[in-house]
C-alpha cells in the first residue's frame, strides 16, 4: 500500500484551509478581522476522526500560530501524519502561499520537532524576502522553542486534531509550497 506520505499536491492546487498546517499557516498570517471572516465561512468538515470543528479553538490556535510562525496538523487530515508549516509573504505583507513538511506522526519527537521549525521559519523568510517582503520577523519565529512546547504537550493528550485538509503534504523530509485562494 502506498504511504499518506507520499501525497503531494500541485503548486496552486487547492483544497480546504481548515484542518491542515498549510491553510491555518495562510490563515494565521491575515489579520485578526480578516481572518475572523474567513473562518466564519469556511466549511468546517472534519476530515479523520482527530479534526477538531469547534470556531473558538480554532480562533485560539490560529492566534498561537500567528505568535509563533509555525502551524501545526496533527492527524487532522490524514491519520499517522504530522505537519508543520509557515507562511510565505509577499511586498503587500500578505501570505500567498505555505511551505510545509509532513512527517510520520509516531516518528515526531520534540527534537525533531525543532529541526523541522528551525528549516522551516528561515526557509519561509527567505521566499517571503525574495518576492519583497520586508517585514520584521515575528518574536516567536526567534525562540522555536515555543513551538515545541505547545505541540509536545498537544502529543500526550488524546489527538483532538484541527480543522481543514492538508495543502501541501510531501514526502519525508521533503517541503512544498502551497498557493492561497
Amino acid at each position: 500500500p502506498a504511504s499518506p506520505l507520499a501525497h503531494s499536491l500541485q503548486l496552486g492546487e487547492r483544497g480546504p484551509l481548515w484542518d491542515s498546517a498549510s491553510g491555518k499557516a495562510i490563515l494565521a498570517g491575515l489579520c485578526p478581522p480578516e481572518r475572523d471572516q474567513c473562518l466564519k465561512t469556511l466549511p468546517r468538515l472534519a476530515a479523520t476522526a482527530a479534526t477538531d470543528t469547534s470556531l473558538e479553538r480554532m480562533r485560539n490556535e490560529l492566534a498561537r500560530t500567528a505568535r509563533r510562525g509555525v502551524a501545526v496538523a496533527r492527524d487532522s487530515v490524514i491519520l499517522g501524519v504530522t505537519a508543520f508549516a509557515a507562511a510565505v509573504f509577499d511586498a503587500n505583507a500578505r501570505p500567498v502561499a505555505a511551505l510545509s513538511i509532513a512527517l510520520q506522526s509516531a516518528r515526531v519527537t520534540s527534537s525533531l520537532e525543532k529541526r523541522v521549525v528551525d528549516a522551516l521559519l528561515p526557509a519561509a523568510a527567505e521566499i517571503s524576502r525574495r518576492l519583497g517582503y520586508r517585514g520584521p520577523l515575528d518574536v516567536a519565529r526567534q525562540r522555536p522553542d515555543a513551538l515545541i512546547a505547545d505541540t509536545s504537550a498537544a502529543a500526550r493528550r488524546a489527538p483532538r486534531g484541527n480543522p481543514g485538509r492538508e495543502q501541501a503534504a510531501t514526502g519525508p523530509g521533503r517541503a512544498a509550497t502551497a498557493r492561497a485562494k
